[in-house]
């Protein structure tokens, strides 16, 4: 049971989001350390951090339920168990289950060990500190037009200094920028619409960076695409931006009839 969320289900304002639940699966990466948000946060993960008195994971699994996934795999690690103990393995009409690190693997060997959990095709991978209000069904349709490898959710800014341009030529990225340069651009949302079978080809050592070894180090070899996504984005791993969330995130959200 989950006595701790309002009740209710949850519905994002400005959304209409329908559909075939079995035509979509999501890998959520929630085994991170959240280092920068130790200061406030730091008896549990930091994807478990409390809105109000409801982790923030459970406001991305709750928006996943209503944009029509059915099957997540939550890739956990650090303190691993007080997921697991929360969520179990159903919560509201998602099926949950795990694939566990005994040992830090990097996010790119965290999602290589969570796909082998999913079914062989198009997988979402979506970093578990984050949400965005995103159309997944318009971004999965994108990336099967676009024939990509791997598309990433990309979102409109005014400063893109704390996480680096994407620089696009057309529908494909063309480059990532080095963190640290102000002015406006695209940021990587973090959320990624990968092929299971194409990650696995890939010859990927057990530990890497997804971001850095795949994305930034290939991204010429292999078509990769950028959906551009200028809804509701918030990013939890810095206190103020968790701070933000505390006040912005509810608002998103408003509740629907029993």
């Amino acid at each position: 049971t989950h006595r701790r969320w309002p009740h209710g289900m949850l519905h994002c304002r400005g959304t209409n989001i329908l559909g075939d639940a079995m035509l979509m699966q999501a890998v959520i990466l929630a085994g991170g350390f959240g280092t920068r948000l130790r200061s406030i946060v730091s008896d549990v993960p930091k994807p478990m951090a409390p809105i109000g008195e409801v982790p923030f994971l459970a406001f991305l699994l709750r928006y996943l339920q209503k944009s029509g996934f059915r099957d997540i795999v939550l890739s956990v690690g650090y303190l691993h168990e007080k997921i697991i103990d929360y969520f179990g393995a159903q919560f509201g009409d998602l099926r949950i289950r795990y694939a566990v690190e005994s040992f830090p693997l990097g996010t790119g060997g965290g999602i290589c060990r969570a796909l082998r959990l999913t079914r062989p095709g198009e997988v979402f991978v979506i970093n578990g500190d984050t949400f965005l209000g995103l159309n997944y069904k318009g971004m999965l349709a994108f990336h099967s037009v676009q024939q990509a490898d791997i598309t990433l959710a990309l979102k409109p800014v005014n400063d893109t200094s704390r996480y680096g341009n994407v620089r696009m030529l057309g529908e494909r990225i063309a480059n990532f920028d080095e963190k640290g340069n102000v002015g406006p651009g695209l940021i990587n949302a973090g959320v990624y619409l990968v092929n299971s079978q194409f990650i696995e080809s890939q010859g990927v050592p057990e530990s890497f960076s997804f971001e850095r070894d795949l994305l930034a180090m290939r991204h010429e070899e292999i078509r990769l695409c950028g959906y551009i996504s200028d809804t509701y984005f918030v990013d939890i791993g810095v206190p103020e931006d968790y701070q933000r969330a505390q006040m912005e995130l509810p608002r998103q959200f408003e509740l629907m009839p029993k």
